[in-house]
């Protein structure tokens, strides 16, 4: 197979650590989450933004202008032991 996986804690996923692990996951790289059930709702619509659309939004703010950045295709596997805590678009989506 030949991926690379990378791996992250849900309670260490904060807004900063979330972008980071994001823009470092290469193409065809494996990014997993443990516990995903334990980040954050906006760290969740992020996440599930970058699976889905390959795109992640910096800024965008009152003092900030929005700046895209277009992600490599990877694949995110996500762990959880209570899935009712995950958003219901991140909880459903599987491809």
């Amino acid at each position: 197979m030949g991926s690379e996986i990378h791996e992250q804690l849900g309670h260490n996923l904060t807004m900063e650590t979330l972008r980071g692990f994001l823009m470092e996951s290469k193409s065809k790289e494996i990014a997993f989450v443990d516990e995903i059930h334990l980040i954050g709702k906006k760290e969740q619509t992020i996440l599930y933004r970058a699976m889905d659309q390959k795109l992640l939004i910096l800024g965008g703010d009152a003092n900030r202008r929005e700046c895209r950045v277009a992600l490599d295709d990877f694949t995110l596997i996500g762990a959880t032991t209570d899935h009712i805590y995950c958003d219901h678009p991140l909880s459903t989506a599987s491809g």
